[in-house]
């Protein structure tokens, strides 16, 4: 999709997610932080957030791939 394009593509990806997560988006690259204090919050955070971005990316049509 190239850098140009992929901010146009992804401006909803901040939408989505909960208000607890700081979404860090620049050109093709992507990061979303996520902070707390105890470490069983910080885990449900964490799988919420990529619950969520599972779900903005079916409605997009694209698909995450699982790296070895």
């Amino acid at each position: 999709m190239g850098p140009l394009l992929f901010p146009l593509y992804s401006n909803d990806i901040p939408l989505g997610i909960n208000s607890a997560s700081r979404p860090m988006l620049y050109a093709d690259d992507s990061s979303i932080l996520n902070f707390g204090k105890i470490i069983h919050d910080l885990h449900i955070k964490s799988v919420t957030v990529l619950y969520s971005l599972g779900k903005w990316f079916m409605m997009n049509g694209l698909s995450l791939i699982k790296l070895r």
